[in-house]
C-alpha cells in the first residue's frame, strides 16, 4: 500500500497527536462515490514524538 507521512510542529503531546490521528483515519475511511460504487478506503496509522521518541 502507499505510505505518506504528516509532520506537525504543533503537537505537543501524545493526546494531540492521537486525536490528530484519529481524524485522518476517519476522514480516509469515509465512503465516496465513484461513478454508480460507493467506496470506502482503510488506514493504519503509526505515531513517534520528539524528542520522547528519539535517539
Amino acid at each position: 500500500g502507499d505510505e505518506f507521512g504528516v509532520i506537525m510542529p504543533d503537537i505537543k503531546n501524545a493526546d494531540d497527536a492521537l486525536q490528530l490521528a484519529s481524524r485522518l483515519v476517519r476522514a480516509v475511511g469515509t465512503p465516496f462515490r465513484l461513478g454508480a460504487q460507493e467506496l470506502q478506503q482503510a488506514a493504519c496509522v503509526g505515531l513517534t514524538l520528539y524528542p520522547q521518541d528519539g535517539r
